[in-house]
């Protein structure tokens, strides 16, 4: 027969571990419904700070930057509060600088000296205006709040408005205002397009030009006045000119008359009555014959002087290093025996007038001629250098020269730097500027007493349309 043993102890351990299961199942249910309840506050949270973030204009939280159960513990209705409290702080700040601002532009507003008109675009309307557009109207703000503007156009406008009608973004053009007491206000305008309030308005500032429509009415005044006085003065230097135009035929014809008299009436004593003068009596005449054929060039010199500015030009095409050529021919023959060694460069061409363009030529040449006429060994030059951004023509010789001090004299008529000791009228230089200064360049001379002379001076540059040169 075999023993058995109660089983007693077995049972109870059973039913204990049923019970804990069931207990820790409810756990688990109460703790997943714990969980998915926290998950559904978090995201409310997140999405709320979220949603205060974007309002604020900072960007949404990341999920690495907050984590849910971190959100929860970190006190969302504190986060909340804050978050607004600063929000609030922003907007007062913000409400400040746009009050500052808004009184800043009132300021403005009123205080320019420039009229100021805010215009409804729909239906032209003035709905603001400044002190300065009420004081060039001569009227009260309230007399001009809820016009349309078309109403102080002078003349009376039928409502045609460029901005409008040529779509402009911007206007300037002076108008004429009609102020409160009939009297016209001219006006410098500017009229631009902005949006106000979400409705379409024009902002148009002026200025009163009344002082500077006074102005230039009398500088036109003044300019008709003056052109009447140009157009006297121009008849009193035409009949001067006509005047003198007639003074120089009268040298010409009533001095040379009693000159060649006096020419004749030398030659007769000189011939019939010669042998009866001792040398000093023919001295006399030969110096009284000097004379009147001195006064004759005089009188030849300023008559081509007078005739300068009457002499219709004709330009053309002109070689000069020719033209120097044929005039040192010239003076070559009259003086034969002379020795001069003359130095032209060729291929100089300009633009002018052949007849007065051998004026200039023969004159520098024969003040050359003439203030080397001691020297042993004479040397005339003509040429061009470039001075700058110019071509320079000048005549070079190794003369007497003369005191730079005394240049202002040079070209003046009658003006010797050398007295008697040098044949001449004093008019060749003079002749020479004048013609210079008439095709529009320059004359000017650079000397050293005993080293010489050089006269500068410049003309237009040939033209392309003409070819041939004229000697």
């Amino acid at each position: 027969m075999t023993d058995h043993k109660p089983c007693t102890g077995d049972a109870a351990p059973t039913r204990a571990t049923d019970d804990q299961l069931t207990e820790l199942a409810q756990l688990k249910e109460e703790n997943a419904r714990l969980r998915a309840r926290l998950a559904g506050k978090s995201a409310y949270i997140r999405r709320k700070v979220d949603q205060m973030l974007t309002v604020m204009g900072t960007q949404p939280l990341r999920q690495e930057e907050l984590d849910d159960d971190t959100l929860v513990d970190v006190d969302p209705l504190g986060i909340l509060v804050d978050s607004f409290a600063h929000i609030l702080d922003h907007l007062h700040a913000t409400n400040r600088e746009l009050t500052e601002n808004r009184e800043l532009l009132q300021t403005i507003f009123s205080s320019l000296e420039s009229g100021i008109l805010l215009i409804r675009e729909e239906d032209h309307v003035i709905t603001d205006v400044n002190e300065t557009a009420c004081r060039i109207l001569g009227l009260k703000r309230e007399d001009i709040l809820g016009k349309v503007c078309f109403s102080f156009v002078y003349p009376d406008c039928t409502g045609a408005c460029p901005m409008k009608e040529q779509n402009l973004k911007i206007d300037n053009s002076e108008r004429m205002l009609l102020a409160a007491d009939g009297h016209i206000v001219p006006v410098l305008k500017t009229v631009g397009r902005i949006m106000l309030h979400g409705v379409p308005h024009f902002l148009e500032s002026f200025i009163d030009i009344t002082a500077q429509k006074a102005a230039e009415a009398k500088i036109l005044a003044l300019n008709e006045e003056l052109e009447m006085r140009v157009q006297e003065r121009t008849a009193e230097l035409i009949q001067a000119n006509r005047e003198l135009e007639s003074f120089c035929y009268s040298i010409s014809h009533d001095l040379r008359a009693p000159l060649r008299h006096i020419n004749g009436y030398i030659n007769i004593l000189r011939e019939d009555y010669g042998q009866l003068q001792d040398a000093s009596g023919l001295n006399c005449l030969q110096r009284v014959d000097a004379a009147s054929r001195r006064m004759g060039m005089l009188i030849d010199d300023l008559l081509s002087f007078s005739r300068i500015p009457r002499t219709p030009p004709n330009p053309q095409k002109i070689n000069l290093s020719q033209l120097v050529r044929d005039v040192t021919i010239m003076f070559r023959e009259s003086e034969p025996d002379r020795q001069v060694q003359v130095e032209i460069q060729d291929g100089l061409v300009a633009y002018g007038d052949a007849s007065l363009l051998h004026l200039v030529v023969q004159n520098l040449i024969d003040n050359a001629w003439k203030f080397t006429a001691k020297n042993s060994q004479t040397a005339i030059s003509f040429g061009r250098e470039r001075q700058g951004e110019r071509d320079v023509f000048f005549v070079r010789d190794n003369g007497v020269g003369f005191d730079m001090t005394y240049q202002n004299k040079l070209f003046k008529v009658f003006e010797r730097l050398h007295g008697e000791e040098f044949e001449g009228t004093g008019i060749g230089l003079a002749i020479v500027k004048r013609i210079i200064n008439r095709h529009g360049g320059e004359i000017w001379a650079d000397s050293t007493p005993g080293k010489g002379a050089t006269f500068y001076f410049t003309l237009p540059a040939p033209r392309a349309s003409h070819q041939t040169p004229t000697t």
